[in-house]
């Protein structure tokens, strides 16, 4: 079980995995639904750089969670994984 929230808003995302969580967030908004995860990903990770100095990496769903919970910018709970 994956459990990752968003510090900016408090929005939070339970899933199985950290595929599933990253599409789940990804989905969550109208402004990337359509995007595949890796778009999602990059355009977050842009985003994050331009925002607070953040690396983000995008290479796999789990190195993006772990670095966005690096740079504070989620709180992330892998328990059960």
């Amino acid at each position: 079980m994956v459990c990752v929230a968003w510090k900016s808003d408090g929005a939070v995302f339970v899933a199985e995995s950290v595929e599933e969580a990253v599409d789940a967030m990804r989905d969550a908004s109208s402004f990337t639904a359509g995007l595949t995860r890796e778009e999602y990903m990059a355009r977050v990770a842009t985003q994050a750089e331009g925002m607070s100095g953040a690396v983000v990496e995008t290479t796999s769903a789990r190195r993006f969670l772990e670095t966005l919970e690096d740079a504070k910018l989620i709180t992330l709970d892998r328990t059960g994984e």
